[in-house]
């Protein structure tokens, strides 16, 4: 899965590249403080009690229309790719994984 951030607009999209704008609102409203023109790469997971990830609740809080408003799920991310606009992917994974300058 990956977020892209336009305009202070955030977009979750599918590994597919479906949008699913509306189905994380939460995820959505925190990640609203990127800069723009920033896409993130990540896994949407539901953590059981003990802390270990419940693969299958995420399935069915995607795959329902209303997707999943109550907070269940947590966006993990691997990866930025790209800053404010500026394509980082060039870079090693390491320099993209340090904080940006002005972040």
């Amino acid at each position: 899965d990956s977020i892209s951030s336009f305009s202070k607009a955030v977009t979750p999209y599918t590994r597919t590249g479906n949008p699913q704008s509306g189905k994380l609102p939460y995820i959505e409203a925190a990640l609203s403080a990127l800069p723009p023109g920033t896409w993130l790469d990540g896994e949407l997971v539901d953590f059981d009690s003990k802390g270990f990830p419940v693969w299958g609740e995420v399935q069915s809080c995607m795959g329902s229309t209303a997707g999943d408003p109550t907070g269940k799920l947590t966006y993990v991310v691997f990866d930025v790719l790209s800053f404010s606009g500026l394509d980082i992917r060039p870079l090693p994974l390491m320099e993209r994984r340090s904080e940006p300058d002005g972040a």
